[in-house]
């Protein structure tokens, strides 16, 4: 099996009772095992890159993060070509969902309020392009459907994967394990790998980058899953999918794949441990880690990171939005248009000051506390003297960004 295809992150339903005794409808937690035992440590590797990009983020928040999304819609039949007005409503509940502007916020349960927050990102639909094919897109544990993206495989080609969030929608086959089919909700690549982590765990290419999925998860109100039952579709699929192309993990970690397990971790500080994903339900008695345990809370049914129903689902942490903003600041700030520079602050003043320097630069006083970017969005260590010079004679020639905690951003250009 290439080591492209094993880190993925994938939605899939299968009947575990016949399997693993409970549902596992994600492949990405045994590509993080199984990468694990090619590279030991791979693991903590990835926790480390999660608080990087906290880190990132927590100095760096200074608006409204706005992302291009272009729609594929791959059909074969004509019920698969869904109408401009269910991807119109799906990104309508991106934008609710990313925003806490959701109605159904007011069912989060009160342990959890102090920990959630709005995202702070936004989705803007740039396009829609309609293909019509005569391909089935069929995974495998190898193999993964990414011929719906490719035009000479009788998919559609990305349209600028650096600068927009390319999501395809088609039918996906059901995927075979062991004598049983299982329907296939959608997937997602994660953010390219910082160089500490093992190669190949990136996307295979730019241009297979993106979200793919089921269109029966965007164009109706039920997804009926033969043996199992009918489970509800609320468009956030689209959204758990998203966070995962933004870098979120499930809330359950890299655990739970043969029975309950506590010992793994989403690399997420407020999000409760949990051993299991959830089973498409609303239980909220459902406590799957020491519940004896000093504050312990039961499992976050709430968050979209899990796999419980979406009709419960409501929310993301306010840790969970660092690592995503993180993402957007650092290895997909193509997104958002060059990163920190250009964005805009709700109801605030932003002051944009551009300049030229060949190392000494005498900061604004408006700029309190400034942190230092580069153009790929890497906070930089700085020599701030006494009077207010910034030194930064020793960096390479090139775009800098001054960001301070007052929202105001300096562009340096160093010579």
């Amino acid at each position: 099996m290439k080591l492209k295809t094993i880190y993925l992150v994938l939605m899939i339903i299968f009947q575990t009772n016949i399997i693993f005794s409970q549902f596992n409808p994600c492949l990405f937690d045994i590509g993080m095992q199984k990468l694990d035992s090619i590279f030991p440590g791979y693991l903590q590797h990835s926790i480390r890159n999660i608080e990087y990009y906290k880190n990132v983020e927590s100095s760096s928040r200074v608006d409204v993060l706005k992302i291009n999304v272009v729609f594929h819609i791959v059909y074969k039949e004509d019920e698969e070509n869904i109408s401009d007005s269910f991807l119109h409503e799906q990104i309508d509940v991106l934008n609710t969902c990313f925003r806490r502007r959701n109605a159904d916020t007011i069912n989060l349960r009160s342990i959890f309020k102090h920990v959630v927050g709005d995202a702070g990102i936004e989705f803007n639909l740039k396009d829609v392009i309609r293909v019509k094919t005569d391909k089935l897109f069929t995974p495998s544990f190898s193999v993964l459907p990414d011929d719906v993206k490719l035009s000479n495989k009788g998919g559609s080609d990305a349209v600028a994967p650096k600068n927009n969030l390319n999501i395809w929608i088609c039918r996906l086959q059901p995927i075979e394990f062991f004598g049983t089919s299982s329907p296939l909700l959608g997937y997602a690549y994660p953010p390219d790998s910082l160089a500490h982590w093992p190669s190949g765990s990136s996307a295979p290419s730019a241009f297979v980058d993106g979200v793919v999925l089921d269109f029966r998860t965007v164009s109706t109100d039920t997804f009926h899953i033969k043996d199992f039952k009918s489970i509800p579709m609320l468009g956030k699929t689209c959204v758990h999918e998203v966070a995962h192309y933004l870098g979120l993990r499930h809330i359950s970690g890299d655990a739970g794949i043969f029975g309950a397990n506590c010992s793994g971790s989403d690399g997420i500080d407020d999000t409760p441990k949990q051993s299991k994903q959830s089973e498409f339900d609303c239980n909220n008695n459902q406590n799957t880690c020491d519940q004896n345990i000093v504050n312990d809370h039961p499992d976050m049914i709430e968050n979209y990171m899990d796999y419980s129903s979406e009709s419960c689902q409501n929310s993301f942490t306010k840790e969970q939005i660092k690592v995503m903003r993180g993402v957007l600041m650092t290895h997909r700030n193509g997104l958002i248009s060059g990163g920190p520079s250009i964005v805009t602050k709700t109801n605030r003043d932003i002051l944009i000051f551009n300049n030229i320097t060949d190392g000494i630069y005498e900061i604004p006083v408006s700029l309190e506390n400034p942190k230092l970017y580069n153009s790929t969005g890497h906070c930089l260590h700085i020599n701030i003297q006494s009077n207010n010079i910034l030194d930064i004679q020793h960096l390479e020639s090139g775009v800098y960004f001054l960001v301070s905690n007052n929202y105001h951003t300096a562009k340096i250009v160093k010579l």
